[in-house]
């Protein structure tokens, strides 16, 4: 006898949401369908996948790695073990990168001023702030040019089936994929430079939670005080973005304002710190210079509001 769609949920030892989100990616099916149809009938062979994902999640292997799978902004993202799990709170820096580029366009400010967009998702992992950034842009701009960067090779084959996935309806959009540790390969300029770097104190790694420290460790470690990836990238990254181009940086909650004034000491300008849906510090952002001011000065301008 067959099994149905309830009978599993109700036996299920996960909890009710993880449950689900297992079950329909075996079935293939959406919420609707789930909700709509509780007693349809699952295959003997469906339900030992169901059975074996579920063990799997029980071992204590992230949810996202168990489905190789994560919803992210508008998109799922293919997530296999040995990458960043894209989080929520990240969707605070494509929302605040996204209104940026999108007011700067609107007022004709340089370097937004013409109909192309270079951007740089740097430590990118999955790729899922570059791809998704792009995706939203991409009917704002003649042409997005997207680079997605990262020292790990795996991260680099992940984002690239991302990408190709998730961008190839949008014509005008190119992608590439570069290993490169932080900017040391990258020879370009850009209007957007998009970072989710590491930033965990590393005494702080043995203390999270068994799911987290399942992630990868190059992903996390942020060194001795969590800032040593974003000061290399605070320092840089003015180098690499067009006169008047963009930084976001994600943060741990309590660095917002050394990561500001990181930014501030290499010259940045209309640094804002950007907080989360929880209130949290979670994104800083600077303009770099697009042309001289005198020493001290700084133009004043907010292109940001959530």
């Amino acid at each position: 006898m067959k099994d149905s769609v309830s009978a599993i949920l109700s036996r299920s030892p996960l909890p009710r949401r993880e449950a689900r989100e297992i079950l329909k990616a075996v079935l293939g099916i959406d919420d609707g369908r789930l909700i709509a149809h509780p007693d349809a009938p699952v295959s003997r062979e469906d339900a030992e996948r169901i059975e074996s994902l579920t063990a799997k999640r029980l071992s204590g292997v992230p949810l996202a790695y168990v489905l190789e799978r994560r919803a992210f902004y508008l998109h799922d993202f293919y997530c296999p073990q040995g990458v960043l799990i894209p989080q929520s709170d990240t969707e605070t820096l494509v929302e605040a990168a996204i209104s940026t580029v999108k007011t700067s366009a609107s007022r004709n400010l340089p370097p937004f001023s013409n109909s192309e967009l270079k951007m740089l998702d740097l430590c990118t992992g999955t790729g899922c702030i570059g791809i998704s950034a792009a995706a939203a842009l991409a009917p704002s701009f003649g042409k997005i040019d997207l680079t997605l960067a990262d020292i790990d090779k795996t991260a680099l084959r992940v984002c690239a089936i991302n990408a190709k996935s998730i961008l190839d309806e949008y014509s005008n959009v190119v992608f590439k994929v570069t290993q490169s540790d932080l900017f040391k390969s990258i020879n370009e300029k850009y209007h957007l430079i998009l970072t989710n770097p590491p930033y965990v104190e590393t005494c702080v790694i043995p203390t999270l939670s068994p799911e987290v420290q399942a992630e990868p460790l190059i992903a996390l470690d942020g060194g001795p005080d969590g800032l040593s990836i974003i000061r290399e990238i605070s320092r840089d990254a003015a180098d690499r973005l067009l006169p008047g181009g963009w930084v976001f940086i994600e943060t741990g909650c309590e660095q917002g304002t050394e990561v500001q004034r990181l930014l501030s000491d290499n010259s940045f300008l209309n640094i804002k710190i950007i907080k989360d849906l929880s209130g949290l510090d979670r994104v800083v952002a600077g303009r770099s210079q697009a042309r001289r001011t005198e020493p001290g000065k700084h133009e004043e301008e907010s292109l940001y509001t959530r």
